[in-house]
């Protein structure tokens, strides 16, 4: 996520001794906020609309619920 935008393509896969959390799992029409980044992007957000399944939450963003 940056510059306003969501990017499915932009990830990084999960270590492979680590299980996938569903409750991270980023969903459709979901509103998602920078904590961290160049300082121009903190609290960019981004509205999530179409995303592939089992693609898990940054620890750099929040969602917001």
């Amino acid at each position: 996520m940056s510059f306003g935008a969501f990017n499915e393509l932009e990830n990084k896969a999960l270590p492979a001794n680590l299980k996938p959390r569903p409750k991270l799992e980023v969903k459709p029409a979901q509103v998602l906020v920078s904590r961290a980044n160049i300082s121009r992007l903190v609290g960019a957000t981004a509205l999530i609309g179409e995303t592939r399944a089992q693609l898990l939450l940054c620890d750099k963003n929040f969602r917001i619920v």
